[in-house]
């Protein structure tokens, strides 16, 4: 699992999230949602973020244990219904299409395999994105104990998938 730090610094998610829609090799799928068959109502988030390069990209203002286990799960529950269930990828690519016109953006339904075809889990990477102040004592910019161990769980189911996995850890100031 690849763990680089980003060096953004920001006072909150929500301007965090203003930069991430100016980029156009991203669309914003927060709070889009995709429900696997035999599960109306499920509405999971494919992902907070696609970008261009087929990054499935999952953020979080993360200072505990319990909303960085909700996240590292969400990733793992919604990237197994995209491999698995043809339902759940048709509504990740409508919610595509409506956020393509949405943000006036293009190319992103292309990315996402149509409810017949499986993707290919080595063409994707999913990315957990954590946004966390640094410790105040040392500086640095970690995860809680639990959570890394919560996370190494995930990331190896993922990989056994055949998925890359990312950590993004994002600084807050």
């Amino acid at each position: 699992m690849k763990t680089p730090y980003l060096g953004v610094h920001q006072t909150g998610s929500r301007p965090f999230i203003a930069e991430l829609l100016a980029n156009s090799q991203l669309l914003c799928l927060d709070q889009a949602r995709a429900n696997p068959a035999g599960a109306k109502g499920a509405n999971f988030e494919p992902c907070d973020f696609l970008s261009a390069s087929r990054q499935l990209i999952h953020l979080k203002d993360g200072h505990s244990s319990s909303p960085l286990s909700h996240l590292w799960n969400q990733g793992l529950v919604s990237t197994e219904s995209f491999v698995r269930d043809s339902a759940f990828r048709t509504a990740f690519r409508k919610a595509v299409t409506v956020r393509e016109k949405q943000y006036s953006r293009s190319g992103f339904l292309a990315l996402i395999p149509d409810g017949r075809t499986k993707p290919l889990p080595a063409d994707f990477t999913v990315v957990y994105g954590v946004m966390r102040h640094p410790n105040a004592r040392t500086g640095s910019l970690t995860l809680p104990f639990f959570s890394k161990i919560a996370l190494r769980a995930v990331a190896e189911r993922l990989d056994m998938m055949g998925f890359k996995v990312e950590l993004q850890l994002i600084a807050k100031t």
